[in-house]
């Protein structure tokens, strides 16, 4: 027996529940309206068996969502949405996968998800490259500047040097990187250039460079004063000959003032110890 039945609220429930998970943004009460409009119109003028009705409805609706999609500019953010229209396809049976207005919407939406997968995967792979550009920065910056360096910090340099190589070529193009790896190349200029450098030449840029490295006055501490006799002994080792240096005499000046700056702070833990 044939029965009259509106059951526009099963097509609106289900859709709702799947697809719209519930939300109601601006996206999932579109898709409810127009679900609601398109039912609503069809129910009114069908009278066949109750459960053919139902069934004919879940194929409207599900061709109607994909037809949604399809003229939507998919982003990450449909990802819900596309999810929800594939529940619809799974909940139709064998006989309406079969329909030729099915298989062609289906069509459509296996090509709205390669669109959204390849999204996805520009977004990890741009995720990936933002990661690797930030970490790698930190790695060179940590080197110090090219005037610090001394020939002990050719291992560091090489070791970001091979791992640079390892890069792809994403990562490789990557603005930050390529500016890192701008410096890096400086870096690894000068440390070429300290391996090559004679011993006494070495020694005047190995004084400077400890000099460099030391706090400034007002910043110096009693736990600094190990590195300021390091660096004056360091001095003391030089070569008459290269004290001349204007460099060496700058970085002398320097020097003094920290010690000066050393001499007091101990005597005042001095004067602390004993009070």
């Amino acid at each position: 027996m044939k029965n009259k039945k509106n059951v526009g609220l099963i097509g609106i429930l289900l859709f709702s529940l799947v697809a719209c998970g519930g939300n109601e943004d601006s996206s999932s009460l579109k898709n409810s309206n127009i679900i609601k409009s398109s039912i609503t119109s069809t129910s009114s003028s069908i009278s066949i068996d109750n459960n053919e009705n139902v069934l004919s409805l879940e194929v409207k609706v599900f061709i109607e969502q994909v037809t949604l999609l399809e003229n939507e500019s998919i982003t990450l953010g449909h990802k819900s949405q596309i999810d929800g229209v594939y529940f619809l396809y799974n909940s139709l049976n064998s006989e309406m996968k079969l329909l030729t207005e099915v298989i062609a919407a289906k069509e459509k939406l296996d090509k709205i998800k390669e669109d959204f997968l390849y999204l996805y995967e520009e977004y990890l792979l741009s995720k990936e490259v933002e990661e690797t550009a930030d970490a790698f920065k930190r790695l060179v910056d940590s080197l110090g500047e090219v005037d610090a360096l001394i020939r002990e910090d050719k291992k560091d340099v090489d070791k970001l040097l091979d791992l640079y190589n390892t890069f792809s070529i994403e990562i490789k193009e990557n603005e930050e990187v390529q500016s890192s790896k701008e410096k890096l190349d400086l870096l690894n200029n000068r440390i070429i250039e300290l391996v090559n450098m004679s011993d006494d030449e070495y020694s005047v840029v190995l004084f400077i460079s400890m000099v460099n490295k030391l706090p400034a006055v007002d910043e110096l501490t009693i736990y600094d004063i190990d590195v300021v006799n390091e660096a004056i002994t360091t001095y003391n080792e030089l070569d008459d000959l290269v004290k001349d240096n204007s460099d060496v005499i700058a970085a002398k000046e320097k020097l003094d003032l920290l010690s000066e700056r050393v001499s007091h702070l101990q005597q005042v833990k001095e004067n602390a110890d004993n009070f």
